[in-house]
């Protein structure tokens, strides 16, 4: 099994405040993400290349966005985000 392969679904409530660059990258059975409050960061390419992924809720804790955080995602249909990002990197959702 690779770095991540069979999560299907994520829940992020934790207290933690960011996503690490390239936690979930490749994670190709995921399809829906959502961020609860706390999170204060998503990491560059976080979520690059997981191609199953359908749907991402980012609640209105977060406040940054890294660079291509779901690149790739060619499933993506809906994402929610909250008025409280006030940045977006590069590709983020390309």
């Amino acid at each position: 099994m690779k770095k991540n392969e069979e999560i299907f679904q994520l829940l992020l409530s934790s207290p933690g405040f960011e996503l690490s660059d390239d936690i979930f990258n490749g994670c190709r059975s995921l399809k829906n993400i959502t961020i609860t409050p706390n999170m204060k960061y998503i990491g560059n390419k976080a979520f690059m290349k997981c191609t199953a992924l359908k749907e991402i809720n980012i609640t209105n804790s977060v406040k940054s966005i890294g660079a291509y955080a779901f690149a790739d995602c060619k499933l993506l249909g809906t994402i929610t985000i909250s008025s409280s990002v006030t940045k977006i990197g590069d590709g983020a959702f390309c």
